[in-house]
């Protein structure tokens, strides 16, 4: 409608298309928000409906027409641009957030799996929660490439930070270096093996790739100096790492003694940082 009306207006003359482009973009704002309001109606109370997921992939479709619209028709120093895109921008993430109920919620006893199994079992346990989450993606195929996109780094991240969480649960405690280099060797090959799910399945989330090594390599360690460096590499690529946390994973290393954890402990910071990242990762993640 917004299209063909334009071309008609244009037809008339040039100023009528610019006048009628004026009117709309004062229009679209408050379109949008009602746009939005039927959405959360329609998410709220048609769960049951028989296309319930296929009408939530194309309403998050249908954002990026307006988002073509907007920045090929609106000057940046339009005041009603950015409302429009933060409009769209919570239509998207909260249909999102629907769609990947369901998937956080089956693969949450998987995760229990690692510490219950002492992370024993681990490569197995990946394995199940890649299968399961193979499954949902192919639900999303016909999300607009931006939007698959998106998703799957939302997916990617999810996975790194629950694997993460369960490795702060403090219910691992291992004294002998042989024992954590298990642990590490485990932690490892699940890394690679959920890097390369996600990358194959289009996430381009690179900046999450490094994560879980870096947190095995820490547990490989046994040189104190070493294990200062590794912190400290992992604290400049994510900056949003605290003390709480580090603590939390280290007592994994049982045989490091009081002296030597304040001493690694000392890398980090509790104050937070003066902007935070861009991608958070660790501030995601509270220890109880």
């Amino acid at each position: 409608s917004i299209y063909s009306g334009q071309k008609r207006a244009k037809d008339i003359s040039a100023a009528a298309g610019e006048e009628l482009s004026r009117r709309m973009s004062k229009e679209l704002p408050a379109f949008l928000k009602s746009y939005k309001d039927a959405f959360e109606d329609f998410k709220e109370k048609s769960k049951k409906h028989r296309y319930y997921k296929p009408i939530l992939i194309a309403s998050i479709n249908n954002c990026w027409n307006f988002r073509d619209y907007v920045e090929k028709n609106m000057a940046e120093k339009d005041d009603n641009k950015a409302s429009i895109l933060s409009t769209l921008s919570d239509i998207e993430n909260s249909g999102f957030d629907v769609l990947l109920q369901q998937l956080f919620a089956q693969l949450k006893p998987s995760y229990k799996k690692f510490t219950e199994n002492k992370w024993d079992s681990s490569n197995e346990i990946m394995n199940e929660i890649i299968k399961n989450t193979s499954k949902h993606i192919s639900d999303f195929r016909t999300l607009k490439d931006p939007f698959y996109h998106a998703i799957i780094e939302k997916i990617h991240a999810r996975l790194v930070k629950e694997y993460i969480v369960r490795l702060l649960k403090r219910k691992v405690s291992l004294k002998t270096p042989a024992q954590q280099q298990n642990l590490a060797q485990n932690i490892s090959k699940n890394a690679a093996d959920l890097e390369a799910f996600c990358t194959s399945n289009g996430s381009q989330a690179t900046w999450l790739n490094s994560a879980l090594p870096k947190l095995a390599e820490i547990i490989r360690l046994q040189d104190v100096g070493a294990i200062k460096i590794e912190v400290a590499t992992l604290a400049t690529k994510y900056p949003d790492i605290r003390k709480r946390h580090m603590e939390a994973f280290l007592y994994i290393k049982a045989n490091l003694s009081r002296s030597e954890l304040k001493s690694i402990l000392g890398y980090l910071s509790d104050s937070r940082a003066s902007t935070p990242p861009a991608a958070p990762l660790f501030s995601n993640i509270n220890i109880s």
